[in-house]
């Protein structure tokens, strides 16, 4: 099931509860080590890594496909990191703690 998410929608959610702010967003070029790093990152269960999510790729082209994205495309990328960020605070927690590792609950933060 696809699940979609109005823009204007994630921008009200995000106004009346800001979040987590990412505290670094790593963007690269093909065969540069990227894999690599993001998997350093992810061993640390502090980290919480996101291998191209569709959402976000979606939201960097925007503008490319209709320039009036422009105006909200970095409200909207700041509100979706911290949505991101929020979701998995839970989960991050969970494994800092030690109560479940990921290979043994399934869960891939990468």
């Amino acid at each position: 099931m696809r699940r979609d998410t109005d823009v204007s929608a994630l921008l009200d959610w995000h106004a009346r509860s800001p979040g987590l702010t990412p505290s670094a967003l790593v963007f690269h070029a093909s065969r540069c080590g990227s894999t690599l790093i993001a998997q350093l990152l992810a061993s640390q269960a502090r980290n919480i890594v996101l291998s191209e999510p569709p959402p976000l790729d979606n939201l960097l082209r925007a503008a490319r496909q209709d320039p009036s994205a422009a105006a909200w495309q970095a409200d909207a990328l700041r509100a979706l990191c911290s949505a991101y960020a929020r979701c998995l605070e839970h989960l991050r927690r969970i494994i800092a703690d030690g109560a479940v590792s990921r290979r043994a609950s399934g869960v891939s933060l990468s």
